[in-house]
């Protein structure tokens, strides 16, 4: 019986939040985020690339408080910074 479905397309990595309340599932389509207690979809983030690979920042955020910050990196050779409200 399936319990749950993460992300959509292949899945290529799927990371926990330092803090344990997000999880980040790496696509082909994007990264897709989940309040991790309920694994509720809370935002996709259109990347324009196949992700191969998600990390977190250590603390969980940007500098000063500010959003989470992910890292992807992406089939294309690049790696990029997003800031997650």
């Amino acid at each position: 019986m399936q319990l749950a479905r993460w992300g959509k397309g292949t899945i290529n990595q799927a990371i926990l939040s330092p803090d344990g309340r997000l999880l980040a599932v790496a696509s082909s389509r994007g990264i897709y985020l989940y309040d991790a207690g309920t694994l509720e979809e809370m935002r996709f983030v259109e990347t324009g690339a196949w992700i191969a690979s998600v990390a977190s920042s250590p603390d969980g955020y940007g500098r000063s408080g500010a959003a989470p910050l992910l890292a992807s990196g992406s089939w294309d050779g690049t790696v990029r910074l997003w800031g997650v409200r």
